[in-house]
């Protein structure tokens, strides 16, 4: 066994020392692999710090979640619902909400093509959520109490003026 075992070593140093693939290379190799796997360390640690900058300056952008009250919500129908095919369509709706926050009405408009959502939203009207506006005060986030987190964008107020009144708030 000894001399077959013998005999295969010479045969892979005869084969290396042909191709020139002495225990040099494999040296030379470790030294460049080991720079590689420092710089791939080096590259991960760059992209977490920049990944958990943009993280804290997106959070930062945001003021933080308050409690607001959904005066009214209407749905409205989106596309044309006459059939121009034999597949069925899929319905968009837009749902405009009014929602009041600090003695602030804002009216928001949500799409969406899921009916439990706005089943979801429209169960909220009268009742205080959570809500949160960015700083430019172009789109506020509304968490219903089904664990729902709607992101919508603030519109005029012609749209949530017949939801508010349709909820008997005369607004």
């Amino acid at each position: 066994m000894t001399d077959s075992f013998r005999r295969i070593s010479r045969a892979i140093q005869a084969k290396e020392s042909f191709l020139g693939l002495g225990l040099g290379f494999a040296r030379e190799h470790e030294a460049v692999l080991l720079k590689f796997a420092i710089l791939a360390g080096k590259l991960a640690v760059l992209c977490a710090l920049c990944y958990s900058s943009s993280v804290l300056t997106n959070s930062s952008s945001a003021q933080p979640p308050q409690v607001g009250k959904i005066l009214g919500v209407r749905r409205v129908l989106r596309g044309s619902p006459i059939p121009i095919s034999r597949y069925p369509r899929i319905r968009d709706f837009d749902v405009y909400f009014a929602v009041q926050v600090a003695d602030q009405t804002y009216c928001a408009d949500y799409e969406t093509v899921v009916l439990d959502e706005i089943d979801d939203l429209m169960s909220c009207a009268g009742k205080n959520v959570e809500v949160m506006l960015d700083n430019n005060k172009k789109h506020i986030l509304v968490y219903t109490p089904q664990n729902r987190k709607l992101k919508s964008r603030i519109v005029e107020g012609k749209n949530c003026a017949n939801a508010a009144v349709d909820a008997g708030n005369g607004r």
